[in-house]
């Protein structure tokens, strides 16, 4: 499910999966400098069946963004469980947030929350089975910044990725594809960033491609360029009878 909405300088729209279980969301925001510089401020799950994304266009826009839930029915799919953390960014510098899974779930999916403001996100991506890291880089003063993960029993999911480099002063898109027995759950990508080589890639959208693959796009600020890291987090799914 989608929510096309306006970002004019700031907005947040919910996808709604109706009677089925939100197991994953993602987001796009119009990126183009010099006309539309949209960055994303939230993209949470709310409650079970809803997305949320809320964006702001640091160049002022109006601009064009989009909310996405991904569903599935509630019998086939298990409960989700979330967790987070929060911690405060400081101005300047890389901050890097790891909500950890309860017990011995998986995660599945996850998410990321912080004010408007300057702040950028640089990664939001499992790290191993059982977390979600978000990173971000902020500009402007210190930002509380909240990740969360969204974890489940007896899933496992297998990770396949794709990479690209993006050159300063542009944005890329690239995109990881499940196996043919499999189907993309959730999602994630890494720019990469290093301040010591003046390396920042800003995530600006995030968002399943078809049934099987995941793609994400990053701008690469003034510096060097940014190496884009696609993941998508794929189910097998049973044979066919």
């Amino acid at each position: 499910r989608s929510e096309d909405f306006t970002v004019n300088p700031v907005a947040e729209e919910e996808a709604d999966c109706g009677g089925k279980r939100a197991v994953s969301g993602g987001y796009f925001g119009d990126f183009d400098p010099g006309d539309a510089t949209v960055i994303p401020f939230i993209s949470t799950r709310e409650g079970e069946s809803e997305w949320s994304f809320r964006a702001g266009d640091v160049g002022g826009g109006p601009s064009d963004a989009t909310a996405y839930a991904y569903c599935a029915k509630r019998k086939k799919f298990p409960k989700l469980r979330e967790s987070s953390e929060d911690e405060t960014a400081a101005a300047g510098v890389l901050t890097s947030i790891t909500a950890d899974c309860e017990g011995n779930r998986r995660v599945v999916s996850g998410g990321f929350e912080f004010e408007d403001s300057f702040t950028f996100v640089t990664r939001s991506m499992r790290s191993g089975r059982g977390s979600w890291t978000v990173e971000v880089y902020s500009t402007g003063g210190p930002v509380e910044v909240e990740a969360f993960a969204y974890c489940a029993k007896k899933l496992k999911l297998k990770q396949r990725s794709s990479e690209t480099s993006v050159s300063p002063g542009e944005s890329e898109t690239e995109e990881a594809r499940c196996k043919r027995n499999q189907r993309v759950v959730s999602g994630g990508f890494d720019t990469d960033s290093d301040l010591a080589s003046s390396q920042v890639g800003i995530g600006t959208a995030s968002r399943r491609a078809g049934k099987r693959a995941w793609e994400a796009t990053a701008y690469a600020g003034s510096g060097q360029a940014s190496d884009l890291t696609v993941l998508a987090y794929c189910l097998k799914q049973p044979k066919k009878k």
